[in-house]
């Protein structure tokens, strides 16, 4: 999302996809916050929540696919300067608006802020922007690995980082609340990182693409029973637990995000072409769909009204990610503005 790769049609669609997956994600969120857990609104909502739950690793594990591969002309201080100038200006610039949107929408406090920055969640998805560079700092060492091991090592890392991440995750999530900073929580997503070059390589293969749609199918109805056992059957909350199964750490999470990403490698898709033009804007529809979704809030009784409660996540989704486009696509044309969306 943050990196502009030579062009590849399976690393757009891969991108574009993901970029939409995640405003259909926070648009189910919306309406899980506002309906009551027994009611269908909201298993609806469960269902659309689960099984776009791939999006974010599966950035990272495109990154992961650029980014290992060695090359030759780039040092670490070509590398680092190139990622430290794309990577600043946005993170200061959605850092800044989204403090400012929080303070005109009751108030923000000094200590809230800095917290907020220290946790690397300034607003509830930007995390991303500051976990991101974790990645980018260990890239050159990661690089030197790859290019000097086998691919049975890196399988074993990966499974090895993978099964570490699980166990924290559930520790963390069940036992101990204790929360990630900007400085640790890039760690656990080093295993996508990894696993995106591996899927990337030709040798490769983690499974025959025609039972990716099942197995796809079937995780993200797992992930949304889970969901619901735990909320329903136990009384957990999303702050102790109730949506462990979203986790992008839970084991269901991880098979459904690398089955989309092996899916999607190489996919055939009808239009393929139109949406791949969606990809130079998905950093910049990442960082403002939620301002777009907060602008539309007022919507939501129209969409219940017209369309039905079964599509207003879907039509609501579309709506934003096409709105987030257009504005995107308009700032990309100004010459300085543009720093702050590509």
């Amino acid at each position: 999302m943050t990196e502009k790769p030579e062009y590849n049609i399976s690393v757009d669609v891969l991108k574009s996809c993901a970029a939409f997956a995640v405003v259909v994600l926070h648009c189910a969120a919306e309406v899980m916050d506002d309906s009551c857990t027994t009611s269908i609104n909201w298993w609806i909502a469960n269902f659309f929540n689960a099984s776009v739950r791939w999006s974010v690793p599966i950035f990272v594990m495109i990154s992961g696919a650029l980014l290992l591969d060695s090359r030759g002309d780039e040092n670490c201080i070509r590398f680092f300067s190139k990622r430290v100038r794309r990577l600043l200006v946005p993170v200061l610039f959605w850092t800044c608006f989204y403090y400012f949107f929080r303070y005109s929408h009751g108030g923000l406090t000094v200590k809230q802020a800095i917290g907020g920055m220290l946790r690397g969640t300034p607003f509830y998805h930007l995390w991303y922007l500051y976990m991101i560079p974790g990645l980018y700092l260990f890239t050159p060492a990661l690089r030197v690995y790859v290019a000097h091991s086998s691919s049975r090592e890196r399988m074993f890392l990966i499974i090895l980082i993978f099964t570490i991440s699980i166990f924290q995750d559930i520790i963390s999530t069940f036992i101990y609340s204790g929360q990630p900073t900007l400085f640790t929580m890039f760690i656990r997503y080093i295993g996508y990182y990894l696993c995106g070059y591996q899927l990337s390589k030709d040798d490769f293969h983690l499974i025959k693409k025609t039972y990716s749609g099942f197995i796809i199918f079937a995780c993200a109805l797992l992930s949304a029973l889970g969901t619901g056992v735990l909320v329903h059957f136990f009384n957990l909350s999303s702050h102790n637990g109730g949506f462990y199964f979203y986790s992008n750490f839970n084991p269901v999470i991880i098979l459904m995000s690398l089955c989309i990403y092996h899916f999607l490698t190489d996919v055939r898709l009808t239009g393929a072409d139109k949406i791949r033009h969606y990809a130079p804007l998905t950093l910049g529809i990442y960082a403002l769909h939620p301002f777009v979704l907060n602008r539309l809030g007022r919507w939501d009784f129209f969409l219940t009204h017209f369309t039905g409660t079964y599509f207003v996540i879907p039509v609501k989704a579309i709506l934003t990610f096409f709105i987030c486009g257009v504005v995107v696509k308009g700032l990309i044309r100004l010459p300085y503005v543009r720093q702050i969306v590509i």
